[in-house]
């Protein structure tokens, strides 16, 4: 976490070329319209002029970061010195607020808003095999929705159950968003992203 910082560099082959007898042509329009040169000898008014617009950039890194984190970062000075740190460094400077792993943030988030699973479109199928892949689809998805109507409606279910719908052309895939009673038993989720998501 850090990296508050500008950097830019590029080859001269200046050298190379002319020792090879290769002359490269440059025009420009615009006094600063080539400050840094790949094929030309550099010049000191040039590099000048671009380190001053690095430490523009620099200037607008630094003023992003200040306007959302002001409160947060205790001393200034030494994070935009372009330095990277551990993640447990960089909550003592105040560059991230807590640690966790994507699975612990989106377990929390599921409990105040919906979570869906992107996955990207499956190939081209034959129309024979496409249509047995929808039939198998559909046939599993009213199974799912058969099962949760009767589980949702049982006494004993400890939470709300809500269907998972899924869109077969777009594989957009929308996670249940668990409501618990109090005491609820410990709820295995969809796996998400490789890993089964597991509620309290």
């Amino acid at each position: 976490v850090g990296s508050i910082g500008v950097i830019a560099q590029a080859p001269n082959i200046y050298k190379l070329l002319d020792n090879n007898g290769v002359e490269v042509v440059q025009r420009t329009a615009g006094e600063y319209k080539r400050t840094i040169q790949i094929f030309q000898p550099n010049t000191e008014e040039g590099l000048k002029k671009f380190d001053e617009e690095l430490a523009l950039v620099h200037s607008a890194f630094i003023s992003h970061v200040s306007h959302h984190r002001s409160d947060f970062i205790s001393d200034p000075s030494r994070v935009f010195t372009g330095e990277s740190w551990l993640a447990t460094h960089a909550i003592e400077l105040g560059l991230v607020d807590e640690i966790m792993t994507s699975d612990e943030y989106i377990r929390r988030r599921q409990l105040q808003a919906d979570a869906f699973l992107i996955r990207p479109r499956s190939k081209r199928q034959s129309s024979l095999s496409s249509f047995l892949s929808r039939f198998a689809d559909d046939a599993h998805d009213r199974i799912s929705f058969f099962f949760s109507s009767i589980v949702a409606n049982s006494p004993w279910w400890p939470f709300q159950y809500e269907k998972i719908y899924q869109d077969h052309r777009g594989g957009l895939t929308s996670a249940p968003n668990y409501q618990h009673h109090e005491a609820s038993p410990q709820v295995k989720a969809r796996e998400f992203g490789g890993s089964a998501l597991e509620t309290d």
